[in-house]
């Protein structure tokens, strides 16, 4: 009879500590210093350096890399362009691209495309575009160019 006692007293005791533990919420993880954030966007620059040189081999590209501390995201931004090189300057490209990529997961998130003569003034030019993330899912070029520039911009407000 005692083993049976003790026994129940210990299943008891079990499920109060599971119910305890249920009922008591994470603790929110706080946001980064101001120096893990510059470690963090230095990081998310070499991630954008990297993802360029894997995927891309074209004469005229860069790369932009914005971390965002709010949402603890690294995202890079590839842009690449042909066209007839002047003085340093590009002279109507007949195609220019920016991707939009997860710097961390190298997951491509939205692209946007302009094809044609006259890009990017928009002169004989073809727009394509595509959002792949499911908040802001979209086929539209206009909607895949500002979802990418607002992905990139430091809102001075974080």
């Amino acid at each position: 009879m005692k083993a049976k006692a003790s026994l129940s007293g210990i299943v008891l005791g079990a499920v109060m500590a599971g119910t305890l533990a249920a009922q008591t919420k994470p603790a929110r993880p706080q946001a980064p210093t101001a120096t893990e954030v510059f470690h963090l966007r230095t990081e998310c620059a070499e991630l954008g350096e990297k993802l360029l040189l894997k995927l891309y081999d074209s004469t005229y590209y860069d790369q932009e890399s914005h971390y965002d501390a709010l949402t603890n995201r690294c995202y890079v931004a590839i842009r690449f362009w042909n066209g007839v090189l002047r003085d340093g300057v590009l002279d109507h490209p007949k195609l220019a691209s920016t991707f939009l990529y997860d710097g961390q997961t190298k997951r491509l998130l939205a692209y946007y495309k302009l094809e044609g003569t006259g890009c990017p003034n928009g002169t004989e030019c073809r727009k394509t575009g595509k959002v792949f993330v499911d908040s802001a899912r979209s086929d539209d070029a206009d909607e895949a160019n500002r979802f990418i520039t607002m992905t990139m911009a430091d809102d001075p407000k974080r």
